[in-house]
């Protein structure tokens, strides 16, 4: 296990010599496009985004990183160790010192190039990434074998969150399956009803989003429902007492996305959705 002094008696006393990008490794792009990809090719193919398709040749083998000139610009960085295709628009960053390791790079990037893009574009977003961009963005060169400790360090977490994530769509597919045994009934096995046979439907009351901004307390009873994941906590003297229900009760979120909740507290919502 990692803690945080194990991290800061690694980075103690290391010396953090900053670099431009261009400095320290080959910067290009592909001469690929998409009539090359062949669902049937054995070398990966890099595009635009974070599926990677398939070609059936290749242009480079090689350690390097591999980040889209526009579409999911900042987010997506692809590491390669072999032979790939690269398309046009997308770059390839593959270190010329042997002093730099090219994992090492690769993790640096995920985070502090998406910054950095941002910090260079016009608004909100970066349309597309322009090869001086690339090459001005500073990186740190710490000694080599510091560097293999924080890959091997990462590499372990990332092999753990890809083994608990695999775990959770196997039990999330678990889940679906017997949900799906468990309520299926065929039509001459059960009795079936209509809603509004089985259950009262309960009003929400007069609210709007900002009002719920404003009434909110964070440790108050009665929850109040809007759309999506918005709510609000408030006191009882909060809305009119009528509006509250008590009663175990099914949401329908009606608006936007479609959702359904179970909620068994205090609550209310707004007057455009329904609960029973």
């Amino acid at each position: 296990m990692i803690d945080a002094n194990t991290i800061k008696s690694l980075l103690k006393g290391v010396d953090v010599k900053w670099m431009y990008l261009k400095n320290v490794s080959e910067i290009g792009t592909g001469s690929s496009n998409r009539q090359d990809e062949n669902e049937n090719g054995i070398y990966p193919f890099y595009v635009r985004s974070k599926n990677v398709l398939r070609a059936t040749n290749y242009e480079f083998d090689e350690k390097a990183i591999i980040i889209p000139g526009e579409g999911g610009i900042g987010e997506i960085f692809h590491y390669i160790d072999g032979k790939y295709a690269l398309h046009q628009r997308a770059y390839r960053i593959s270190p010329i010192l042997k002093e730099l390791n090219t994992k090492f790079l690769f993790y640096y990037m995920s985070e502090a190039f998406k910054k950095y893009i941002l910090s260079k574009s016009v608004g909100a977003t970066s349309v597309s990434i322009r090869k001086p961009m690339l090459e001005k963005f500073s990186i740190p060169l710490i000694p080599l074998d510091i560097q293999n400790k924080i890959v091997n360090i990462l590499d372990t977490f990332t092999a753990l969150t890809t083994e608990l994530t695999t775990e959770l769509n196997t039990r999330l597919k678990q889940y679906n399956y017997y949900r799906d045994k468990l309520l299926s009934f065929a039509e001459d096995e059960i009795e079936h009803k209509k809603l509004g046979e089985i259950l009262v439907r309960t009003k929400g009351t007069k609210i709007t989003a900002n009002e719920m901004k404003k009434i909110h307390k964070d440790k108050a009873e009665v929850k109040i429902f809007a759309g999506g994941k918005t709510f609000a906590f408030v006191d009882y003297e909060d809305i009119p007492l009528k509006n509250i229900n008590k009663e175990p009760s099914i949401i329908v979120k009606s608006r936007g996305i479609i959702e359904f909740e179970f909620y068994d507290k205090p609550f209310s919502h707004k007057n455009e959705m329904w609960s029973y």
